[in-house]
Formats: structure tokens, C-alpha cells, sequence
């Protein structure tokens, strides 16, 4: 991909004032201002961006499948690792997870093996 140069800002403020006060399409204002379609499209996404209030960037950034184990259940695990270390070193996974008492049927075996090697823990 070859860029010719980078956009001045009063092309980008000419964009921005086609786009707001006329109907202007994005082929219509790339041809007035003499950018790429793509580079319109760039500058009307970055304007987008930064209106976008920091309430809705942050339920955004909660998008996609929801975590099995909750911040608790996380501070479980690790308690119940560290209980076990001092009386035991020789412990399996399923031992963690019933000595935090959570309930093994939440989660399966290789989620709860997720959470525990994220904590700094090998197994």
C-alpha cells in the first residue's frame, strides 16, 4: 500500500465542514478535497471516535462472552492455592478448586487451569 503523503489538517477540517454542513457523499468530497475515498473515511472515523462519550468506550470494551469465574472467585483460587502450598506441595487442580469452594459444575476442568496458571501458577 502506497501513501502519497500525509493529510494536512485544513483538508481534514474541509472534510469535516463538507461532510457536517453539506449532504455530500464520501466519493463526492474525496474528488472536492483531492484525498482517497479511504482517507475521507479515516478522518470521519477518527472524528467519530473522539465524540464518542468515555461511558459507552467503556461498556464497549465489555463486548463479547462474558467470564465464567467473577473477581471473587479468582481471589478464591488464589487464597485457596496459597493455603494449599503451605500445607501440601503436591496438589492437583481439582484439589484448588474445592478447597476455594467453588462449585465444580460453574466451570470445567481446563477453565479453572486457565485461571490458576494466570495467576503465576504452573501446572
Amino acid at each position: 500500500m502506497v501513501f502519497r503523503e500525509a493529510i494536512k489538517p485544513e483538508q481534514r477540517a474541509l472534510v469535516l465542514f463538507l461532510k457536517n454542513e453539506t449532504n455530500y457523499s464520501q466519493r463526492k468530497i474525496a474528488s472536492i478535497v483531492k484525498i482517497s475515498k479511504s482517507s475521507v473515511f479515516d478522518v470521519l472515523k477518527k472524528n467519530r471516535e473522539k465524540k464518542v462519550p468515555k461511558s459507552i468506550k467503556k461498556v464497549w470494551s465489555k463486548v463479547g462472552r462474558p467470564a465464567v469465574l467473577d473477581d471473587r472467585d479468582k481471589r478464591r483460587l488464589e487464597r485457596a492455592v496459597k493455603k494449599l502450598r503451605s500445607t501440601n506441595p503436591n496438589f492437583s487442580v481439582m484439589d484448588i478448586v474445592q478447597a476455594s469452594g467453588i462449585d465444580t459444575n460453574r466451570a470445567s476442568y481446563r477453565t479453572f487451569v486457565r485461571y490458576v496458571k494466570k495467576l503465576g501458577y504452573a501446572f
